[in-house]
């Protein structure tokens, strides 16, 4: 008799053992997935406020001048609109660029303020036609989510507006694990679980 009741109690206890398991392993992925959309939605809005800021220097910049021409002809402003952009561009924001659209519908580097792989002036870039496009038509931002291996990019889009017209698109790329390696630097192993791309 006795032994049955501590058989049962040992079944009651690896049961509860399991089921405490399973609950926390379920937990950590729904806060796994809500801590990457709200790192995801932190981000977006960090780069759409520094867009802003860089537009706005560049209008106050060229005052009444036409945005696309001054760019093209002037390269001394390019190289100082470059240094406003390489402000920006860090482990967190890889990327961070100004193309405008040709006569043909390519889209062509203006400026580049990243660190590493900067292209080059006029130097066409391939992009996701439509997604640029929407930018042109709209005359608002776009967000485009890239999965490329293991890795999820992420470009911001920005219109850069001069006379109810979109003359140009300022782009800002990052990625989440960009943001989670340097997180995983100051919080510790304890944050592998959260950012992992798995």
């Amino acid at each position: 008799m006795k032994l049955d009741i501590f058989k049962k109690l040992y079944i009651l206890i690896i049961v509860s053992i399991l089921a405490a398991i399973v609950y926390i392993f379920v937990s950590i992925n729904t806060i796994k997935e809500e801590l990457k959309q709200n790192i995801d939605q932190l981000l977006v809005k960090i780069a759409k406020e520094n867009a802003y800021n860089i537009d706005t220097i560049l209008k106050e910049k060229l005052k009444n001048e036409d945005i696309l021409k001054s760019l093209i002809k002037n390269k001394k402003l390019r190289k100082d609109v470059e240094e406003i952009l390489s402000i920006i561009s860090t482990d967190f924001f890889k990327y961070v660029y100004i193309l405008y659209r040709d006569k043909k519908g390519a889209f062509r580097y203006l400026v580049d303020g990243s660190k590493e792989d900067k292209g080059e002036f006029n130097q066409i870039l391939n992009v996701n036609l439509e997604e640029w496009n929407r930018v042109y038509k709209t005359k608002k931002e776009n967000i485009i989510y890239q999965s490329n291996i293991d890795i999820l990019w992420i470009t911001y889009l920005y219109p850069i507006i001069e006379d109810k017209k979109v003359v140009a698109v300022l782009a800002i790329d990052f990625s989440y694990n960009g943001y989670c390696s340097n997180f995983n630097i100051f919080m510790g192993w304890k944050t592998n679980i959260f950012c992992s791309t798995k």
